[in-house]
């Protein structure tokens, strides 16, 4: 191969992928899943394509505040205190770990009191996700707001209210990201309060550009590399009052 680009399965554990990377002299581009640091320091010709998980959780902590403050409504014990429920993705992945904390973190910056009523892994899947809500639905289990870690994980939250027949005006306010075809639908809908886009565009022409500027051994400073390793995409939150401009993804 004259270069590898890789979506890590663990990403704590890149070392063969590294030491075989470094014996044959082949580049590596990992994407999605970042590894760690010191693991892309380790070699000139290894580097990351992605967004900054961090950001993503602060812009839709940003959009879950703004909302909940314009809607007070949405407070319906009227305890002062939001309850919240995350769907998360995968174990151990960083995007799973830093929103949601950074999305819960923003929104107690923002002065919202909050408590956690639970969380499930749903493995960014939609249909592991209407079954988790369709379960506490079942079970009485009580929330005002649902962070969720993906659009495809709101989306099946949706699906799982409006199986029950519950109305938009009972059910949690719920927060996604990506800005997928199907969460700008629900941005548009109303079902979903907003999401944060994740442009997967911008990312996959950085791998195609860096992958051809390796290859073909040509100058990298154009790429702007942080730490002449990492490449990151920027996020844009996604709510009924911009969700127009996007058009569909």
């Amino acid at each position: 191969a004259d270069i590898l680009c890789i979506n890590l399965v663990d990403r704590s554990a890149t070392s063969t992928i590294i030491n075989a990377a470094i014996d044959k002299n082949i580049p590596v581009i990992f994407f999605n899943r970042q590894p760690v640091e010191s693991d892309l320091n380790r070699w000139e010709k290894l580097y990351y394509v992605g967004a900054d998980a961090q950001e993503s959780g602060r812009l839709q902590g940003q959009i879950a505040a703004s909302w909940l403050r314009s809607h007070p409504e949405a407070d319906r014990s009227h305890d002062g205190i939001i309850q919240y429920y995350i769907l998360e993705g995968e174990p151990g992945h960083q995007d799973t770990i830093i929103r949601s904390e950074t999305s819960v973190d923003t929104l107690s910056e923002a002065g919202i009191s909050l408590e956690k009523t639970g969380y499930a892994i749903c493995d960014w899947q939609k249909e592991k996700a209407q079954e988790q809500t369709a379960s506490l639905i079942e079970n009485g289990t009580y929330f005002e707001l649902l962070i969720c870690n993906n659009d495809e994980m709101a989306a099946g939250a949706v699906q799982a209210y409006q199986d029950a027949g519950i109305p938009e005006d009972q059910r949690p306010a719920i927060v996604g990201v990506d800005g997928t075809d199907e969460g700008i639908s629900l941005v548009r809908s109303g079902e979903i309060i907003g999401t944060v886009y994740n442009n997967y565009k911008d990312q996959a022409e950085m791998i195609y550009r860096l992958a051809d500027a390796l290859m073909n051994h040509k100058n990298l400073q154009e790429f702007n590399l942080q730490n002449g390793h990492s490449y990151f995409s920027s996020y844009q939150k996604m709510t009924s009052d911009n969700v127009s401009s996007f058009g569909n993804q």
